[in-house]
């Protein structure tokens, strides 16, 4: 799941999610961690397995498509002034 705000309160948008229909959740409930995810958060990704999330949504998308373009807008908003890699540091 990758979801993105774009502005002070605003809602989150669900931009995808990967996995089989039908599946049981795996959580019953969510988890702590979700409580130190500030409110300004512009990115938030979470997967049991992100390396291979991420290479599904890098290899998902063709590389002129509007979601595949706002999706790098939007990392390469925040990883150039943090000196962060997402693919290398993060996924």
């Amino acid at each position: 799941m990758i979801t993105i705000g774009f502005e002070k309160g605003a809602s989150s948008a669900l931009i995808g999610v990967l996995g089989q229909d039908n599946q049981a959740p795996i959580l019953s409930s969510p988890v702590g961690a979700l409580s130190f995810i500030g409110e300004n958060s512009l990115l938030v990704a979470a997967s049991r397995d992100l390396n291979r999330f991420w290479t599904q949504v890098e290899e998902g998308l063709e590389a002129d498509s509007p979601l595949q373009e706002l999706i790098t807008q939007v990392l390469n908003r925040f990883q150039s002034p943090l000196g962060l890699n997402l693919p290398e540091d993060v996924f």
